[in-house]
């Protein structure tokens, strides 16, 4: 039986993982525009809780990674005037405050883990399909949309009907749209992991039913590789193999109904703008894989940065390429050791036995992550995104130092029983 004096403690805690997930949320929303002041008043409470933390060398020298590429690339955007005084402090203090946020809130506990990738999830893809849902109300569908805003794929803002590419609400989209391999994994012994995969199911169709109406190709190859990533969260090779084999006869099914125009499905595919896109896309004439090439270049010739490098496009298109492009080799170093130590958490993650479904948010998240990141102006454009990536980088390696604790008090294995609520 509880004590009196522990189920106080919990009340408390519960009370501010609610606070913590709601501020969470509006910040990942962006709630009417005001959200992404939300780091900026919490980055006095996270100097102390730094003053108060028991440092380890992994947090150590991921705080210092990515203090110093904070610190460099806000001295670029100052020196070279390329932004106001507002957006260099976030620039110097939001990934920080994030990445230390992600560290504190979970406790090492699954179950916090759980509530907080679920809150991401479902935030993103709330703003993505809402703000669609708000232009398609006014024009009547995307057709119309994109007509009246001269060819441009954009949508309505969902809090102030200002325009966003549909680039950028591919990043919105991006988790829903990994979350297809986390509705097929089970997790033994936790009951409540039927909620997580509800609400991937939900957020997976929103996801793609808003990539379908704005030709995102990107989105589709988010959803392909999150599920050849998945796949490797199966480690008994008869699974692996009844997998594969499911896969291919569906898929054969499918496009057996599909070739015969069952339901109409072909028809109505092929009048999406998706499917336009596509059939025009040639990948040696995207512009982006030139700039790409041209901004490697000129890393050698401006070492500095400064965005002296001549590009056809304004912006390189690449989370790692655009910080060169703007700040040259030192802060390039600095983000390119950051994601190495991201990796090399997310390795650990997937090694220690936490349990399955997490690993596969994870692991699906992240793989959303990086495909964006190889094609996007994540700072430059899209710093929220940027910012939550440090906030689960933050999650995974505290819930990995756990894990290596419990292992070392002689916990055995199941060092995370999930109850989820």
């Amino acid at each position: 039986m509880k004590s009196e004096k522990s189920i106080g403690r919990g009340r408390g805690n519960s009370f501010f993982d609610f606070i913590g997930m709601l501020i969470l949320a509006l910040y990942c929303m962006n709630f009417l525009n005001k959200g992404i002041y939300i780091p900026l008043a919490i980055f006095p409470i996270i100097l102390i809780c730094l003053f108060a933390l028991k440092y380890n060398p992994e947090f150590t020298l991921t705080l210092l990674t990515l203090t110093g590429f904070c610190v460099v690339y806000a001295v670029v955007h100052y020196f070279y005037h390329f932004s106001s005084k507002g957006i260099i402090i976030m620039y110097l203090t939001y990934p920080i405050t994030l990445y230390v946020l992600g560290y504190i809130v979970t406790r090492g506990e699954s179950k916090k883990m759980y509530q907080y990738l679920v809150v991401i999830i479902v935030s993103f893809t709330l703003v993505g399909f809402l703000s669609l849902m708000n232009t398609v109300s006014i024009y009547g569908d995307m057709t119309n949309a994109i007509q009246a805003f001269g060819g441009r794929r954009l949508v309505m803002n969902i809090w102030d009907n200002s325009l966003i590419s549909a680039t950028g609400i591919n990043t919105s989209l991006s988790f829903g749209l990994a979350m297809l391999p986390i509705i097929f994994l089970k997790d033994k012994g936790n009951k409540k992991s039927n909620i997580v995969r509800v609400i991937a199911f939900l957020s997976f169709l929103a996801s793609t039913y808003c990539v379908i109406q704005l030709g995102n190709r990107t989105g589709l190859g988010i959803i392909i590789l999150s599920i050849l990533v998945a796949f490797f969260l199966i480690h008994n090779n008869g699974k692996k193999i009844l997998v594969i084999s499911t896969s291919v006869t569906i898929f054969f099914i499918m496009k057996i109904g599909f070739d015969k125009d069952i339901l109409g499905i072909r028809s109505a595919w092929e009048t999406t703008l998706l499917y336009a896109r596509l059939e025009s896309a040639e990948l040696g004439s995207d512009s982006r894989i030139t700039t790409w090439l041209d901004t490697l270049n000129g890393l050698v010739v401006n070492p500095m940065g400064g965005k002296e490098t001549s590009i056809s496009i304004t912006y390189a298109h690449n989370l790692w390429l655009d910080v060169a492009f703007e700040g040259g080799i030192f802060p390039f170093a600095l983000l390119i050791i950051f994601t190495i130590i991201s990796i090399i958490s997310l390795v650990q993650f997937q090694k220690y036995k936490h349990p399955l479904i997490l690993q596969g948010l994870v692991l699906t998240i992240i793989t959303a992550f990086f495909i964006t990141f190889m094609v996007e102006p994540i700072i430059q454009g899209w710093f929220t995104y940027f910012n939550i990536f440090c906030f689960i980088v933050g999650m995974m390696q505290r819930n990995n130092l756990g894990y290596r604790r419990n292992i070392t008090n002689d916990k055995f294995i199941e060092a995370y029983p999930v109850k989820w609520l």
